[in-house]
Order: C-alpha cells, then sequence, then structure tokens
C-alpha cells in the first residue's frame, strides 16, 4: 500500500501490542489497526485471554 508520506526508520515507535483479543469486537480493532499504522514497527503481540478469577 503505497502512502502520501513516508514514516523515517528513526521517527518509527516500537511498539508490543498486549490486548485480551477474545473479549470485545474493539480488542480486535485495535490490533487491525497498529498493524497498519506506518509510524508503529510492531515487535510483538500479546493476545491474553481475559477471565474473572472469582467466578
Amino acid at each position: 500500500m503505497k502512502l502520501a508520506f513516508d514514516v523515517p526508520e528513526q521517527k518509527k515507535i516500537r511498539l508490543i501490542v498486549n490486548t485480551d483479543a477474545k473479549n470485545e469486537a474493539d480488542d480486535q480493532f485495535a490490533i487491525v489497526h497498529a498493524l497498519l499504522t506506518p509510524q508503529f514497527l510492531i515487535k510483538g503481540l500479546v493476545a491474553a485471554h481475559f477471565t474473572r478469577q472469582n467466578e
């Protein structure tokens, strides 16, 4: 995908996405948004499951 601008490598933000991707639809949206943001350099993805301990 060609964008109207380029982000220099030294300006990119290293990012680890940590989300409870099992729970609501907004978590999947946040993952895709992070992956498609040209300023982010995704270094990892942690998909934790949301649970409540005392239920």
